[in-house]
């Protein structure tokens, strides 16, 4: 999990880099894959609670 969300992190750090906020096309590269990691993230999160209980 901590991957994630440092893998999280970057992709909200690149989207905030102006040469990259400037390029659409990158910008939805890395919109999409800070999607994907996001939704692994819930996953693993909402995995672990159910363990939990």
């Amino acid at each position: 999990m901590e991957l994630l969300e440092t893998e999280i992190n970057e992709y909200n750090d690149l989207l905030c880099d102006p040469n990259v906020f400037q390029d659409h096309e990158k910008v939805m590269e890395v919109q999409t894959k800070l999607d994907h990691a996001q939704e692994s993230l819930d996953q693993l999160l909402e995995e672990w609670t159910e363990l939990e209980e």
